[in-house]
């Protein structure tokens, strides 16, 4: 009797003593997962294991970039452009002429450093830009609303550059003149950043995978008459001559 109960005191000890040690045990809390304001304004979006959200989709539809940043505005080579959490259809983008004010903005930047050999023209439909020689207009890209009523096409018909300015160095003597040369390319590709950040939460992404299919790798992969998913969107190409002509609609996936 006196061995069982010793055996029996011996298991409670054991369950007391396994019970102390899980109360010392740091306890792993599940957080709360939303909007988190910083001093500055700007905010980030926390997941509940404590991490965030960084070149991807809030649960709410709001795109955060690789910084892991989110603005509400941000300014855009004299434009402020709002973030929202949808991808503007067409309709719901309205005419185009909404846009003078904040594209007057854009272009006077453009033109200050590019010596007024670049021009923009509107219309409800249509957005186009134009290199001007001679007080001639030679269209360089071109935005509008498809017949389909769903989608946006780009039409490139221009070098895009992802570098603002190149330099050269020439050595004279003992002396060393360095020429910076505005890079007119650059300019473009801002002007189409521009556009496709008017309708499109991921607009800068959008551009880059346009670029690179016209002049670079094609790292996005896009396909010509397949839709491709790039950021918020759906993005394909068509054959054309002479220049590169992309269809860009709302990822159905993706509508808040």
């Amino acid at each position: 009797m006196k061995k069982t109960g010793r055996k029996h005191m011996g298991k409670r000890m054991t369950a007391l003593g396994m019970a102390a040690l899980l109360a010392l045990a740091p306890v792993s809390e599940a957080r709360a997962a939303g909007w988190i304001q910083q001093a500055n304004g700007d905010w980030k979006y926390q997941r509940e294991d404590g991490s965030y959200i960084a070149d991807g989709f809030t649960p709410d539809g709001y795109f955060i970039d690789g910084t892991g940043i989110w603005k509400a505005e941000y300014d855009f080579l004299g434009m402020t452009l709002k973030n929202t959490n949808t991808f503007l259809t067409p309709s719901q983008a309205g005419s185009f002429l909404n846009w003078e004010q904040d594209m007057t903005y854009m272009m006077s930047e453009i033109l200050d450093d590019l010596d007024g050999t670049r021009g923009i023209e509107l219309s409800e439909q249509e957005v186009g830009l134009y290199a001007i020689s001679n007080n001639t207009g030679r269209e360089l890209l071109n935005f509008y609303k498809a017949q389909d009523g769903e989608s946006y096409v780009v039409s490139l018909k221009c070098p895009l550059n992802t570098t603002k300015a190149s330099s050269t160095t020439t050595r004279i003597s003992s002396n060393i003149t360095r020429t910076t040369t505005v890079n007119a390319a650059w300019y473009d590709y801002q002007v189409l950043i521009g556009l496709l950040s008017r309708v499109s939460r991921t607009g800068p992404k959008l551009a880059d995978a346009l670029y690179s299919s016209w002049v670079s790798t094609n790292a996005y992969g896009l396909k010509r008459d397949q839709w491709v998913a790039v950021g918020d969107a759906l993005v394909k190409y068509e054959a054309a001559d002479g220049e590169g002509l992309y269809y860009i609609k709302a990822n159905p996936g993706l509508v808040y």
